[in-house]
């Protein structure tokens, strides 16, 4: 599926710098919201793009939540679960690290698939964020994924010494 807000600018014959121009926000801000990496679309940016595309802005919503869930359908065909991935994890790096690892995804790709945002994904990554981001378990329960299994293989992770061997690896 492409993107709605794609559709609009193109029909628009907008490039992706114009209407960040319009908006008054970066190009790589808003080629983020057409990956749909944001949970929620800031209010003020949603009622411009609202005006500029000539739609509501539930209209404009909708779209964009729609979109995401289809990413992320796409996503759980492609990829197996945590379940199946973390099920006798015992390594070294972070359980998110090695299940990327042995899907063959980059932390984009895992971001872009799940329409996830990075900074989330990358302090949880380097053991900055005790908790399952938030985006993250909102992806989950789209796709009726049990991150459980993630949460409960970086508990053990952090339990079990393995995380700060890590950390002293990588420093």
């Amino acid at each position: 599926m492409e993107h709605p807000f794609v559709v609009f600018r193109s029909l628009r014959d907008l490039t992706q710098d114009n209407l960040a121009e319009k908006l008054g926000v970066t190009r790589h801000y808003y080629l983020r919201l057409e990956q749909g990496l944001y949970h929620e679309i800031p209010e003020r940016i949603l009622t411009q793009l609202s005006d500029e595309f000539g739609t509501t802005k539930a209209e404009l919503s909708a779209a964009y939540r729609e979109f995401q869930k289809e990413q992320r359908y796409s996503f759980k065909a492609a990829n197996e679960s945590f379940k199946s991935v973390l099920k006798n994890y015992a390594g070294l790096a972070h359980p998110l690290v090695y299940y990327r690892s042995e899907m063959l995804l980059t932390r984009m790709g895992l971001c872009k698939g799940l329409c996830l945002h990075y900074d989330g994904v990358t302090q949880y990554e380097a053991n900055k964020q005790r908790g399952v981001p938030l985006d993250l378990k909102l992806a989950c329960s789209d796709i009726y994924w049990d991150y459980t299994y993630l949460e409960t293989a970086v508990a053990e992770w952090r339990q079990s010494g393995r995380a700060d061997r890590s950390t002293k690896k990588t420093a």
